[in-house]
């Protein structure tokens, strides 16, 4: 009879939720004895069991990548090299003056205080000059001086340049212009009459001119009658018998007063043309405006032909004095619309002065934005207030 193989004992110990073999009892043999599946129905090669076992799970790491390049950072570009970055700078082509005034904006200051004195010849260049005809050259404030000594500053001095009275420091006192179209002769009152006390017979009047007027009835008895035929019996000599401002020796029409239009305004005879000079009451009116260049006291081209007509008809009104009165908007800083509108005053005074005015019936002023004449909230009102006006002080000495 044949052998039988021995099998190991059977006893199951391992329950059926963990048991590979849930109808086969593990063999407790001391190998494997967890999976609940006896071992004689595994392969009994330890190489094949070996086989049978799951293979080891392999995880695979990602290559790693190759780290790039630092990123390739430009300086910043400084177009002027004035130190200022060209993305801050507010002139990029233009280099920062580098004089401690807004140094940080990239921009050069040709006048840091803005009072029209360039900072190359500014002795104050921070500082705004005071406009006060007092050393407005040097760039510096000045307190209020008495330049022409008639005890009035210069805000309260209306003639600043001239000595005068303590009303307005003007030499004379305004008085109303006579002897023009426009104006009112003054009130006469008649005084009460008098009685005056028998004089002497007078002896007979002489002729101290020779001009064939007794000097009792001559107006001037020391200046010669000219004898053309124009009012001689005054004794008086008429250099101008038309009063145009043109003399008769050179008036080709002495007896017709010109017409100044800016048509051949120096032959002394009417024309045709649009008249923009006017005589008022109170002032000298041009119909046009007189130009300068911007941000100047230099006159545009323009304004030559419009002078040339005002300083015609003030030499036709030789009795009157005139204020040039220089005017802004208020725009930018006070004291420098001020010292802006004394310099176009006085630049106009100088052009009537050169075409022939007597420059002592001329006063230039200056008021910058103080006398506006419409609002500067509108470009409109701005412009109305930039301007100039020639106001009639009275009768010249």
């Amino acid at each position: 009879m044949a052998a039988q193989t021995s099998r190991p004992t059977e006893t199951t110990t391992v329950a059926d939720a963990l048991d590979r073999c849930p109808f086969e009892p593990e063999t407790i043999d001391g190998h494997r004895d967890d999976d609940g599946c006896p071992e004689y129905l595994l392969p009994s090669t330890p190489a094949l069991v070996q086989m049978l076992e799951a293979p080891p799970r392999v995880v695979l790491s990602e290559p790693e990548r190759a780290a790039l390049p630092p990123a390739l950072v430009l300086p910043p570009s400084d177009a002027d090299r004035d130190g200022v970055i060209d993305d801050e700078d507010r002139c990029p082509v233009t280099a920062e003056d580098k004089d401690g005034f807004e140094d940080e904006d990239g921009c050069p200051e040709a006048d840091n205080d803005e009072d029209l004195v360039a900072d190359a010849t500014d002795q104050c260049p921070d500082v705004a000059e005071t406009p006060n005809a007092f050393k407005d050259d040097d760039g510096c404030p000045d307190e209020d001086p008495d330049a022409d000594g008639d005890g009035l500053g210069f805000e309260a001095d209306r003639c600043p340049l001239e000595p005068g009275d303590k009303t307005d420091g003007c030499p004379r006192e305004p008085k109303p212009a006579l002897a023009l179209p426009g104006f009112a002769l003054p009130l006469v009152v008649a005084a009460a009459p008098t009685v005056e006390a028998p004089q002497p017979a007078a002896a007979p009047a002489g002729d101290l001119d020779e001009d064939g007027q007794s000097d009792d009835v001559d107006s001037c008895p020391m200046s010669k009658e000219d004898g053309d035929g124009f009012e001689d019996e005054d004794g008086c000599p008429e250099p101008d018998n038309d009063s145009d401002g043109i003399p008769d020796s050179k008036d080709k029409c002495p007896y017709e007063a010109e017409v100044i239009n800016g048509v051949k305004d120096d032959d002394g005879c009417p024309d045709k043309g649009e008249v923009i000079v006017h005589v008022t009451e109170n002032a000298v009116v041009i119909d046009k405006v007189v130009q300068f260049k911007p941000a100047s006291a230099t006159l545009a081209p323009s304004a030559s032909s419009l002078l040339k007509q005002l300083a015609a008809t003030l030499k036709a009104a030789r009795a009157l004095s005139v204020e040039i009165q220089g005017h802004t908007d208020d725009v930018g800083r006070a004291t420098a619309n001020i010292t802006l509108s004394q310099k176009r005053a006085e630049a106009i005074k100088t052009f009537l002065t050169k075409a022939g005015v007597d420059g002592s019936r001329l006063v230039a002023k200056g008021y910058g934005p103080t006398r506006p004449r419409a609002s500067n909230k509108t470009a409109k009102g701005r412009e109305q207030n930039r301007r100039v006006e020639f106001l009639i002080l009275g009768e010249a000495k």
